[in-house]
């Protein structure tokens, strides 16, 4: 990871993919829920990131914690992204979002093509900020957002990326 992050760091293309793929690092979501992710449907003061039912394909919305490194970047961002609808529109199209192969193209540039990394969280907490379902009756009766956990959990992870690349 410390390699991948300096790599990005340095990388040279579009400004807009290099911190789309950063702030992936920071939230992580699934790729197409960062890319679709609008500007209406950022919070600012309760550091939240609201993910609509229809982009998660599911009967309810998925809430992203936002750490400092997140927040930080998104209000980067907002001047140049801010006076559309999403926070990384499409450069040929501003209004529809970055395609998924945007930041799939950074990694292959970087030299980081098929190479996988682990999570070592709470169980309950990583699979809620992936918007994993859980199986059995367990899922069914835990609507649980985790999200104090969660916001905890983003931070530290967040600080150490963020160490990384120092």
């Amino acid at each position: 990871m410390p390699e991948f992050l300096a790599a990005l760091q340095g990388y040279s293309g579009n400004i807009l993919t290099r911190y789309a793929t950063m702030l992936l690092i920071y939230t992580v979501p699934r790729t197409i829920e960062l890319l679709t992710l609008k500007w209406a449907n950022i919070n600012f003061e309760q550091k939240l990131a609201t993910i609509d039912e229809e982009v998660v394909k599911k009967d309810r919305v998925h809430l992203i914690p936002l750490a400092t490194q997140a927040i930080e970047i998104l209000k980067f961002l907002q001047p140049i992204t801010g006076h559309g609808n999403f926070v990384f529109p499409n450069r040929n199209h501003p209004s529809k979002p970055m395609s998924n192969g945007a930041i799939l193209h950074v990694i292959r540039r970087l030299g980081f093509a098929n190479r996988a990394s682990g999570h070592g969280f709470n169980r309950d907490w990583i699979e809620k900020q992936l918007n994993h379902e859980e199986g059995s009756v367990r899922g069914i009766y835990n609507h649980a957002q985790y999200l104090e956990g969660r916001r905890g959990m983003m931070q530290w992870y967040a600080d150490y990326m963020y160490g990384l690349i120092a």
